[in-house]
């Protein structure tokens, strides 16, 4: 436990379940409801702090999507012009 804490406990438990959300930690999310319910915060509360949660954690998740979309579509181009694949290369290593 923080010694000397700034934030009031309901505030630390929410930032405790969102924490729990992004961390993909079932267990700590188990606990950090839990504790936020004690500590009295509504139902909404709790909600909105792992909605907040996975719009943090969707964005790099999205980031990665879109990259390997972008890396395909250029491993594409180079294999139409061609130039060998990665595959390719790989399989003429090996011979």
């Amino acid at each position: 436990m923080i010694a000397d804490p700034y934030l009031d406990e309901r505030t630390r438990e929410l930032i405790g379940v969102g924490a729990a959300v992004a961390a993909n930690c079932l267990r700590c999310v188990r606990y950090h409801l839990s504790q936020a319910s004690k500590a009295g915060c509504p139902p909404e509360e709790i909600s909105e702090a792992a909605e907040i949660a996975e719009m943090v954690k969707k964005r790099p998740s999205d980031d990665m999507t879109r990259l390997v979309a972008d890396l395909v579509a250029r491993e594409r181009e180079r294999v139409t012009r061609g130039n060998k694949s990665m595959e390719e290369k790989r399989r003429d290593a090996n011979l």
